[in-house]
């Protein structure tokens, strides 16, 4: 079992190609952390998402059933939806601020 944490740091793109190419070749499991969403599109069969704790107790590991790019666009959407209820809380909190100075 190979266990890799960012193997990609200070890889150029030949060299990151090569790197993905030896994964797949390889005949025993592979284990990586990675923000490179080339190598995690070139070479992961499984994507493991990892969530923060909170309040002191662990976070958990689970596994996204989908691709890489549904996992993308999963969190995209996401954000964008934090986005807006952000923005609305704002407006909420300016205009309760504008009636109270009333």
């Amino acid at each position: 079992v190979l266990l890799l944490d960012e193997p990609t740091n200070h890889l150029d793109l030949e060299t990151i190609e090569a790197l993905a190419m030896a994964l797949n070749a390889f005949e025993g499991g592979v284990v990586f952390v990675s923000h490179d969403e080339r190598l995690i599109e070139l070479v992961a069969d499984e994507l493991w998402v990892v969530n923060r704790g909170e309040g002191g107790k662990p976070g958990t590991v689970s596994v996204f059933n989908g691709s890489f790019e549904e996992y993308r666009d999963m969190l995209e959407r996401e954000f964008t939806e934090a986005d807006k209820k952000s923005k609305l809380n704002s407006k909420v909190l300016a205009a309760r601020g504008a009636a109270a100075s009333q």
